[in-house]
């Protein structure tokens, strides 16, 4: 008997996608109807002037915004590490920008 695989719960706190878990979660942030569809750009040009350049290239770069709902963004990272060092590192600068 083949057993159904269990869908991935989003974990409280992240707000990081990857294609390793083929899962999209959220990263809350405010929005306002009248701004650009895609915040994420305007979030990183903010934090590309609170951090370091090579830091930035390393762990920002490889972002991409996917989509957003209400007043959450969705990101799309390489992998699980990512969003994991994202989260815990620099979680902070993306929630103030």
């Amino acid at each position: 008997m083949i057993a159904k695989p269990h869908p991935v719960q989003p974990v409280p706190g992240r707000g990081f996608s990857t294609d390793v878990e083929k899962s999209v979660e959220k990263l809350a942030a405010p929005m306002e109807p009248k701004e650009n569809q895609n915040l994420w750009i305007q979030i990183l040009r903010a934090v590309e002037t609170k951090v370091d350049p090579n830091s930035f290239e390393t762990w920002f770069d490889p972002t991409s915004f996917i989509g957003q709902e209400q007043d959450c963004l969705y990101i799309k990272v390489p992998n699980s590490y990512f969003r994991d060092w994202l989260s815990f590192h620099y979680s902070n600068i993306i929630n103030e920008c």
